[in-house]
């Protein structure tokens, strides 16, 4: 595998002969093209690719939120990649090709931080989102971090929430569900950042709204 620092004419990217251009943390990479293999795969390793596949698009609309939730300037993965190292053996459930997803033990932000303490959500009107926590908490955490909140709709495969924007110390926070997703059942979860958004806590989950 070759490592091109700057490029040799600038900035490659896709294919050139055997060989194509994969950039990460602003790092060029050329490596070599896998050989299509002229073997059928077996019922294990599909079973294996679709299960693959099912749990990268199911990430696909947290994306922002694990960008947070796993940033980490120290590590060599992105921080999807790292979300998706921990979640794949914990998250899916069923077998081929009936798979779903255990809500309860998703994880979209992992750290060291303490996380909210005593939080609990509460429903307001038809589009209102009151989410509520205990503050100051028995721990003194950091009254600056700030509050991640997201809501998935299963039944839409969308994310909504916020990152940021919402102190520690303020206690609660209002939020306006998506238009689409009143009257869903939604997924719950939070979390907290540091103010330089270089730690962060392990999200909770919240359980799942219904109406």
């Amino acid at each position: 595998m070759a490592k091109l620092l700057n490029g040799i004419w600038g900035a490659i990217t896709g294919k050139l002969g055997n060989l194509v251009a994969v950039t990460r943390r602003g790092v060029t990479y050329l490596r070599a093209l896998p050989k299509p293999s002229s073997k059928r795969p077996t019922e294990k390793q599909i079973a294996h690719r679709a299960r693959f596949k099912f749990m990268s698009q199911f990430f696909i609309p947290f994306t922002p939120y694990l960008t947070a939730g796993f940033y980490d300037p120290n590590s060599q993965r992105t921080a999807v990649n790292a979300a998706f190292a921990l979640n794949y053996s914990r998250v899916i459930m069923g077998s081929y090709p009936n798979f779903v997803i255990d809500y309860g033990a998703l994880i979209i932000s992992d750290g060291v931080l303490k996380n909210l303490y005593e939080a609990k959500w509460i429903t307001r009107g038809a589009s209102g989102l009151d989410l509520l926590w205990t503050y100051p908490a028995p721990d003194y955490s950091n009254p600056d971090d700030q509050v991640m909140l997201v809501v998935y709709d299963p039944l839409l495969k969308i994310a909504d929430g916020f990152i940021g924007g919402v102190s520690r110390c303020a206690g609660r926070s209002s939020f306006e569900l998506h238009p689409r997703m009143v009257n869903h059942a939604l997924e719950v979860y939070v979390a907290v950042a540091a103010l330089n958004r270089r730690d962060v806590s392990r999200s909770l989950y919240l359980g799942r709204i219904t109406r």
